[in-house]
């Protein structure tokens, strides 16, 4: 896995607003092809949240995040229980 800079010089990845890291190469814009699923970035820059990297944009993002890893956890266990998420 890697993460997509898209902002060399400020060193910002491409993510989704909840954290989660889009992959290299993806060829949709859309859904699951363009994330890595449960690979969330807290506390790297990105283009849409300059203060990511401040304490009050960690707080900010916070509740998104923990909200991001709950569901895709909640999608891991249903995935083993042998259910469809």
């Amino acid at each position: 896995m890697g993460l997509v800079v898209n902002n060399h010089y400020l060193g910002a990845v491409d993510m989704d607003y909840d954290g989660e890291a889009h992959r290299p190469g993806a060829t949709s814009p859309y859904g699951r092809e363009r994330v890595s699923p449960g690979y969330f970035c807290f506390g790297i820059r990105n283009s849409f949240n300059p203060n990511e990297v401040l304490l009050n944009g960690l707080l900010f993002r916070l509740p998104q995040l923990v909200a991001g890893i709950v569901l895709r956890a909640t999608e891991v266990a249903a995935r083993q229980q042998g259910g469809r998420a």
